[in-house]
């Protein structure tokens, strides 16, 4: 019964902040009480957990939402195209994972994260080779390549 409840307990901690309704919370609700009581019986939590999963699998099913902003991240690329930008510091910049973050820029965009920061940054040295005297090596490394 003490496993249980601590597994009840994690569950619960580990979705709190990715679940924003009320259906969620009133179940929610009756699994801390649960758990905070001593008297519960094995019956009793067990329905509870069986109720929580079964909010998890209806979750599962349904259709992703998507949390990145495709205007934001071209807006970030295009002011920070200059820094060290690797997928793992996008995927945290964006509070997503860089698998998450890889996948949803190539189908959004058509091409992988890589290739279209390549594209910025040569598109601003061709500006620059075009406007300024400065040597190729050092016109590189102005817009990234170092």
């Amino acid at each position: 019964l003490l496993i249980a409840k601590i597994i009840a307990y994690h569950i619960t901690k580990h979705l709190e902040d990715s679940e924003r309704n009320p259906q969620w919370n009133a179940a929610q609700n009756r699994i801390h009480n649960l758990m905070t009581e001593h008297s519960i019986t094995y019956t009793e939590l067990r329905d509870y957990l069986l109720e929580l999963v079964r909010h998890v699998a209806a979750k599962r099913k349904q259709p992703q939402t998507s949390k990145l902003n495709a205007e934001e991240i071209i807006q970030y690329i295009e002011i920070h195209y200059a820094d060290n930008l690797y997928l793992d510091h996008m995927a945290e910049e964006f509070n997503t994972t860089p698998k998450y973050f890889s996948n949803y820029f190539t189908k959004t965009f058509g091409v992988s994260f890589v290739e279209h920061l390549n594209k910025v940054r040569i598109h601003h040295a061709k500006v620059l080779l075009k406007n300024t005297g400065s040597a190729v090596a050092d016109i590189g490394e102005r817009v990234g390549y170092a």
